[in-house]
């Protein structure tokens, strides 16, 4: 095999095995992930479709995700390592927008009660939740 013909094989086999790393950057990371999950709650992600899924202990928690809970139910993320929000009953929450380097996240609350715990010890100076 000469030179030539090894340069031609070696650009598609170096592709072909970078391609899955390539693919794999490109999946949105979680800004949270559920902490406690009581009851039944769903999550509608606007990534994949309008279906609401049934939200489970320890999914992750993605920019514009709606989080719905059902009576009697109760849901905890944890956001950023940052702060907990506790949806209530009955309740409807979207993460509306999020920025990485900025650390913003805006939560819309469509429709029931929410609360906020703040880690104060984990946020730096000038940082606001």
């Amino acid at each position: 095999m000469g030179r030539s013909m090894l340069g031609k094989l070696t650009i598609p086999l170096l592709l072909s095995t970078l391609w899955p790393t390539l693919v794999l950057a490109e999946v949105p990371r979680g800004i949270g992930i559920v902490t406690a999950l009581e009851g039944q709650a769903t999550v509608t992600r606007a990534i994949l479709s309008q279906q609401p899924l049934p939200l489970k202990f320890r999914d992750q928690v993605f920019f514009m995700d709606r989080i719905s809970t059902e009576e009697h139910s109760i849901v905890r993320v944890l956001l950023k390592d940052k702060a907990v929000i506790t949806v209530r009953e009955l309740s409807t929450l979207t993460i509306t927008e999020a920025e990485e380097r900025g650390r913003v996240s805006v939560l819309d609350l469509l429709s029931g009660k929410l609360s906020l715990a703040v880690a104060r010890l984990r946020m730096v100076p000038g940082e606001a939740i």
